[in-house]
């Protein structure tokens, strides 16, 4: 039943990809209502050990770290996104959809420094990345 489990997490992401474009701030309590959504999923199909799920979390914790060193060049909402997947999909799978995410933002990025399109400094929505990451590990 990892599809319902998937399904769900790529609604969350849905959710929050759309306000991160929109807002540039993602609300965390949609995070925390998909941490707490995971659990009785768990309960219920078991797909992945409970020790998956939760190492499935540290990368976000690393982003949140991250985030707070960097006086939030990555901002905490990217890192509670990446956090919440993770306890969705497992360490694996996480770091896969993040290697993608980072490797598209970074071309999106560096595509939009070539045309001189937006200033060095300014700031692009990373979720929407992450979810295309999220519908790659779902379709392959």
């Amino acid at each position: 039943m990892e599809k319902i489990e998937w399904a769900v997490a790529g609604s969350i992401m849905i959710l929050l990809s759309i306000w991160d474009v929109w807002r540039r701030k993602i609300p965390c309590r949609i995070c925390l209502v998909g941490f707490i959504v995971r659990i009785p999923l768990q309960f219920l199909y078991e797909s992945f050990s409970w020790m998956v799920l939760a190492a499935g979390v540290v990368p976000g914790v690393i982003l949140l770290v991250i985030s707070y060193l960097t006086r939030e060049k990555i901002g905490y909402g990217d890192g509670w996104g990446v956090a919440m997947l993770g306890w969705y999909v497992g360490i694996w799978n996480i770091v896969q959809m993040l290697s993608v995410a980072l490797l598209l933002s970074a071309v999106y990025a560096l595509g939009l420094l070539v045309i001189k399109k937006v200033p060095r400094d300014k700031e692009i929505p990373f979720l929407p990345f992450l979810l295309v990451g999220l519908c790659g590990g779902i379709f392959l």
